[in-house]
This record gives structure tokens, C-alpha cells and sequence, in this order.
């Protein structure tokens, strides 16, 4: 197994151990909750009721959640929900110490914690990619891999451990405990602040959000898909990777370690969907009307002295730097590319720009030249340099 991002990046292994020791928690919990349940009704609808009070909260938080993660600090979202995470496991600790456990209590607790749930998991998953480098994306995907498969196997087998030697209350109070790790391993990260361009969610846009989805067909169906069970043949990675080195690496990689990678980079396009009128499309619909492409963090306004950095016949070499890290990004220039690069101020809509450049160099086609859009924009994407939106042009 690669490590390298582990050992490359001190975040990143303060954020694995944090879901490490988290997860294994929630998996203890998650024989726990449905147990006890069962000792004080001994009723398998009362059990199943479980989920069924989970589902509404999860799907509404995670829409929100969605939207969240692309306007405010990832941390300090994680970090409050770590919170009520450890409060609603302190709610059932209490519960069950009491000489009669009320039944209500654990349906609200679990309501509870479902939503902090959908709203904690996209700034969650969404951190893992600000913190280690693109190439080493296929490494965390095997890595996450790992850790979850191993927190599905030894979280179950340690809540019936603890529910057999220390009981319930206690049980609930290891959980609590995971929480308070995650959170203490959480704190040292540095902060993750939202791009430059995003904009304040607002209860429209989070309406807007749904009618987009609503009239959306697929993305409904992998949006319930993915809260029953993710089937990751949906994702294929090699479709969205340029680079040939990182493309190598994950070809090479075992079917599910490959389906861990398409969900590292393009999950989000399900759990965040219902924002993207306002934000971005991680799957990059640059065809589509309206389409614009806006620059952010360190290349934000600079699409002019971008453009100009690009030279005809050369490969360009741009510096980036990203939470703090220089990394370097190489463009092989055109003049066709240089004269579209000028227009990715998130106002023209990249049709026009299209339709511009085919009047200026007319031996040039329309598909080599959403070819070359594309190929900048999967470069800048994935660091949080690059992001597609409406135009605002009427």
C-alpha cells in the first residue's frame, strides 16, 4: 500500500486519523443503537423504524451540507458537527443510564445525529483534496479504502464486545470518546476556507438547488443510489484524467481502489448537485449554454496575466500556490488557447468565446477548441484554482 500521502502531508494524517478513530465509533454505535432498541421493545418495526426516521434528516442536511462546504471553512464545519456528533452520543449514554431508557430519546437522537451526519459528510469528504496532491489521489483513494473496510469489520465486532463486558451506557461513551479524538486531530489542521468566488448560500439558492435536481432525472436516482449504497461502476476516473502519470497509477489499481478514486474526485457531483447552478459542475459541462469558467484562490482575476503567461509552440510552466504549497502546473501553449485563457472571467459565456476564436483562427475546429478549454480546466479544478458557473451576461 502507498503511504505516501501519510507521510507527505501532516494534515492529511491528522484528518485520516481522525475518520480512522471516528468511523470505528460510529460503526460500534451502529450495533449499539439498533441493540438496544431491541432489549427495551422487542420489536423488529420499532428497529426498522430506526432508519426510517433517519432517512428525512440525512436528505435534507445533505443538501445543505452540499452547499455549505463550497461557502464556508471545511474545518470549522467539521469541527461544529463533531460537536453535535459527541452531544447526541452523550444523549444516549444518559438515556440509557436511566433506571427506564425512553424509547423517543434514542429516535431523537438518532434523528439528531443523521442530520449532522448530512450535513458534516460533503465538507468531510471535500478536505481530502485540498491536502494532498492530484498524482496522489489514487494513494488516499486505496488508503480510504483501507480504513473502511477495516472500520466495518472491527467496529461491529468491538460494539458487541463492549455490549457484552461493559454495557450499553459505556458503549456509547467510547463513541463519544472517537468524537472528542476527531475532534482534538481535527483542530490541527490548518484552515480550509471556501474560493474566492463562492457566494453565501441563501435559502433560494438552496431551493434553486432542488428544482435544478428535481428536473433531473439521473441525478436523483444517484442521489438515493449513493444514500442506499453506492455502486461505483457508475464512476469511471479515466474518463477525467489528463494527466498520463496519475492515469497510469490508477489503471494499474484494483477495481474497488479505482472506484474509491472517481469518488475521491467527482462524489461531490451527487452530494453537492443541488448547489451547482451557483457554484460549479465538477463534471465540467463546458458545452453547455451559458457555461463560464471563473478563476479563484491564487489565480483569481488573473485570467488576463494567465493568457499572457502562455506562450504559442512552448509549454508554459504556472506556479500555484495552494494552502500554502507551491505547485506547478505545465500548459502547452496555442494562440488559440492564449486568446480563449483571456476569457475565463466567469462572465462570457464560453460559447461566445468559442464562437470568437473561430472567426480569429478559423483552421481551428469547435472541438479542439472546447478540447483545449478543458484541458486547462481539469488542470485547475481539482486544486480549487478553476470553477464553472452561469455567465452573468444576458
Amino acid at each position: 500500500m502507498d503511504l505516501t500521502p501519510l507521510r507527505r502531508h501532516r494534515d492529511y494524517r491528522w484528518l485520516y486519523a481522525a475518520q480512522s478513530v471516528s468511523f470505528l465509533g460510529s460503526m460500534v454505535t451502529y450495533v449499539a443503537l439498533p441493540y438496544q432498541m431491541w432489549a427495551l421493545t422487542h420489536s423488529s418495526l420499532a428497529v426498522g423504524m430506526l432508519g426510517l426516521v433517519e432517512l428525512r434528516p440525512r436528505l435534507v442536511s445533505a443538501f445543505v451540507g452540499g452547499a455549505l462546504a463550497d461557502t464556508v471553512d471545511r474545518r470549522k464545519m467539521v469541527l461544529w458537527t463533531e460537536v453535535g456528533l459527541a452531544l447526541g452520543c452523550g444523549l444516549l449514554a444518559a438515556d440509557a443510564l436511566l433506571p427506564v431508557p425512553r424509547v423517543w430519546l434514542l429516535y431523537a437522537a438518532a434523528t439528531i445525529m443523521s442530520a449532522l451526519n448530512g450535513l458534516q459528510r460533503p465538507s468531510l469528504e471535500a478536505m481530502t483534496q485540498r491536502l494532498v496532491d492530484p498524482a496522489e489521489l489514487p494513494a488516499a483513494a486505496a488508503l480510504q479504502m483501507f480504513r473502511g473496510s477495516m472500520g466495518m469489520i472491527a467496529g461491529p465486532a468491538l460494539g458487541g464486545l463492549l455490549i457484552a463486558t461493559v454495557g450499553i451506557p459505556s458503549t456509547f461513551l467510547f463513541d463519544l470518546g472517537t468524537y472528542a479524538f476527531s475532534f482534538f486531530a481535527v483542530r490541527q489542521l490548518r484552515a480550509l476556507p471556501p474560493p474566492l468566488a463562492a457566494e453565501r448560500p441563501t435559502l433560494e439558492s438552496v431551493r434553486e438547488g432542488f428544482r435544478y435536481a428535481r428536473s433531473r432525472q439521473e441525478l436523483m436516482g444517484t442521489y438515493f443510489v449513493d444514500f442506499i449504497g453506492p455502486d461505483k461502476r457508475n464512476y469511471e476516473p479515466e474518463r477525467h484524467i489528463t494527466d498520463e502519470a496519475v492515469l497510469q497509477r490508477v489503471s494499474s489499481l484494483p477495481q474497488e481502489a479505482r472506484w474509491q478514486v472517481a469518488e475521491l474526485l467527482f462524489g461531490q457531483i451527487t452530494k453537492h448537485q443541488f448547489y451547482l447552478s451557483k457554484i460549479t459542475d465538477s463534471q465540467a459541462r463546458l458545452t453547455d449554454p451559458g457555461a463560464a469558467i471563473v478563476l479563484s484562490d491564487a489565480l483569481a482575476g488573473k485570467h488576463h496575466q494567465l493568457a499572457q503567461a502562455i506562450k504559442p509552440g512552448a509549454a508554459a510552466k504556472i506556479g500555484i500556490s495552494v494552502d500554502g504549497q507551491l505547485r506547478e502546473c505545465v500548459i502547452e501553449g496555442t494562440r488559440s488557447l492564449q486568446r480563449l485563457v483571456g476569457f475565463f472571467d466567469g462572465t462570457t459565456a464560453l460559447r461566445d468565446a468559442v464562437d470568437i476564436c473561430r472567426k480569429e483562427f478559423p483552421t481551428v475546429t469547435e472541438a479542439t477548441l472546447f478540447g483545449e478549454i478543458r484541458r486547462v480546466f481539469d488542470l485547475f479544478h481539482p486544486v480549487g484554482c478553476a470553477y464553472l458557473r452561469k455567465s452573468r451576461t444576458p
